[in-house]
Parts: structure tokens; sequence; C-alpha cells
């Protein structure tokens, strides 16, 4: 928004595009070479049994198609800018064409970003209206009484639920839809986080579930209530110690990577950009404050 109404020159676009690519790099990147470098070192048994190479390589056939959408992303903020207050002309069209792909595109691994792009595109539009509703809280001074929030942990645990035990929408060939569920969840949770996103860093639980869920002592157990324990309390262990160990290392770098570029280009940390990234949001609300004050 701020190169929009300064009409900033190709200089301030480029540097504003390498920030947006540099923090996109070190948001995931680090994390997926390190697993990668981890799965080097295994014995073929052991990343088999980890990882399930056998099938397929778990979740690293989504790379080319993430980094397919990143160039898409700059697109889709200039778009939703350039409609300011009338976003919502775009977002109901393109709503629509979410549920109808959901419902009727076949999707699995290994195929191209086409077939999976309302998965993503819904990411990026529950990013809008979060955006947009953080903007009105704002603006209006709105403050959460216990009944609205009420309301909004009901819903988030009957979608979180249904997501992870039974997904209400028809079973269909192909991945299950489940997008708007989940972007739903993660809208709730940027405004009025709880303690789920406080355990968990999503990506690092998306990636590295699978060392805990396949390590034999844990899926040997025969009781089920040993095993969800077991796994839960694992994987927040190991998702808080790669969180620290990687992750935060990793944003701090990008931060002052960004502060650099910013420099360079004369102007102030920040972009109209980064307002649109999902979940790095709440990692930046955590991070703004201890960062700046080294």
């Amino acid at each position: 928004m701020k190169l929009l109404t300064q009409q900033a020159g190709a200089r301030s676009w480029t540097i504003a595009l390498l920030d947006y690519f540099q923090k996109r790099f070190f948001r995931v990147y680090p994390l997926f070479a390190v697993t990668a470098i981890v799965l080097s070192c295994m014995s073929f048994e052991n990343q088999h049994r980890f990882f399930r190479t056998g099938y397929r390589p778990h979740v690293f056939w989504t790379l080319p198609l993430e980094i397919e959408y990143y160039f898409v992303i700059p697109a889709f903020v200039m778009v939703a800018l350039g409609m300011r207050r009338y976003w919502w002309l775009g977002a109901v069209p393109l709503s629509v064409w979410i549920v109808h792909e959901g419902f009727y595109t076949y999707r699995a691994s290994h195929m191209a970003l086409a077939p999976h792009l309302h998965t993503f595109m819904a990411g990026s539009l529950g990013a809008v209206v979060f955006v947009k509703s953080d903007l009105w809280i704002k603006k209006t001074g709105f403050n959460f009484r216990w009944w609205h929030t009420l309301a909004l942990r009901v819903a988030f645990q009957g979608l979180f639920f249904d997501w992870i035990h039974k997904d209400p929408v028809p079973a269909s060939q192909g991945f299950g839809f489940v997008s708007v569920q989940m972007t739903t969840v993660f809208v709730i949770e940027m405004v009025r986080p709880s303690c789920i996103s406080t355990m968990f860093e999503w990506s690092v639980v998306y990636l590295l579930h699978s060392f805990v869920i396949d390590y034999p002592p844990v899926s040997h157990q025969k009781k089920y209530f040993n095993r969800f324990f077991a796994r839960f309390a694992l994987i927040l262990l190991l998702a808080t110690a790669s969180y620290h160990l990687i992750e935060y290392p990793s944003q701090l770098l990008a931060q002052r990577i960004s502060r650099f570029l910013n420099a360079r280009d004369g102007k102030e940390s920040g972009g109209g950009l980064i307002r649109f990234t999902c979940m790095e949001r709440i990692s930046m609300r955590k991070q703004k404050v201890p960062v700046e004050e080294k």
C-alpha cells in the first residue's frame, strides 16, 4: 500500500520483492534442509520407517508447488490492495470458485500446481480476511467480550476436530476438501489466539510429525490413549525444539536482512506485502518487542 500511494519507482519495488522472497525462503526452507540432511544420515530402514520413502517422499513433493505459488502471491496482493474497500466483490466469487474446485477437482500427490491452486488461494483469501478484520478491530476499538471469545472457541473446536477425525465434506477420489475448514481455523487463531497456536508451529508439526508417529515404541503401544498422549507430548517437544533451534533463528536472520534492504532503500522496515503472509503474523507479534530491543 505504501509503494502504491508513494508511486514508488522500480528500485523500491525490486527491494520490496527481494524482501518478500527472502522472508518466504527463511520461513520454511532451513527446516526442510536440516530435515533432508538428517534423513540422509539415517539408514535405509529408518528412512523408510520415519519418512515413508517407499511410496512418496512425504511432504517434499509440495516444494515446487509452494515455490510456484510464491510468484502468484504478489499479484494476488496487488489486486486485493487495488480493490480497496471493495475487496469483498472479488472475495465472494473467489470463495465460490474455491468451494467448486474443492468438490469437483481431482487432486493427489505429485501433481502440478493447477489442481491444488484453490487450496493455496483459500489460504491467501483467509489472510486478506484477517488483515481486513484486524484493521477494523483497531479502527473501531472493538473489544472481545467473553461471549465473542466463547463463540470463536466453539467454532474453532468444531472445525478443528472435524478436520482431524472426520471430514464433513462427502468423500471423493484424491485428497479430501478441507481448505475452507483449515483456513477458518487459521483466521480464528490469528484474530483470537488460543493455546493451539502458542504450543504448535504448524510447519514444524506438518513436516516432522512422522518421526514421532512412526517411532516403534510409540506406534506399537496397544492402548489408544497411550499412543495418543505419547504422540501429543513428543510432537510438542519436537516442535518446540525445532522452532527454537531452527525456525526462530531463521526468522531473526530474515528480519535483519529485511532491515538491511529497507535501509538500502531509505525506508522503514515492514512493507505492505508482509501484512498478507498468513501464519507469519503470529510469529512477528511474539518477536517484535525482543528483536527491537536488541
